[in-house]
């Protein structure tokens, strides 16, 4: 540690450790050692469970970033291991829809490309989440 990062905060000090970290969701990443260098960093630092959950969202990027976000903000109660746990998932999940979505992307259904009928289809059920969210607020 150098005199400067002295009069730094844990979570200063944490997230500039964790810009070396290969962002996941770009090329380079590999998700076993994006964990594993994040579990390192957190094990010397105190750090708030939301802290962690920030500085993971801050090494994710592209597609991989905004489904971690939408996590984030959806199981605000899970942990930092549980939610670094829980975006695997999301990325095997994404890693076979994209897959699937590249067989299907010529394939058409009457006029429409179904990677465009799927866009339709992921908007609809998002303004329908939005609508029921707002129903049981009231």
């Amino acid at each position: 540690m150098t005199s400067e990062d002295s009069g730094k905060t844990d979570y200063e000090k944490v997230s500039k450790m964790a810009r070396d970290i290969t962002a996941l969701g770009s090329k380079k990443a590999k998700y076993f050692k994006w964990k594993r260098d994040l579990l390192d960093i957190f094990e010397d630092f105190t750090l708030s469970e939301k802290e962690k959950k920030r500085i993971v969202l801050s090494t994710t990027v592209n597609t991989t970033h905004e489904l971690c976000e939408e996590l984030y903000f959806e199981e605000k109660s899970m942990t930092a291991e549980e939610f670094i746990n829980k975006i695997e998932e999301i990325i095997e999940t994404d890693k076979i829809s994209t897959f699937s979505s590249e067989k299907l992307e010529h394939t058409k259904i009457g006029k429409k490309n179904v990677r465009i009928l799927i866009f339709i289809l992921m908007t609809f059920l998002t303004k329908l989440r939005i609508k029921i969210n707002l129903l049981s607020l009231d």
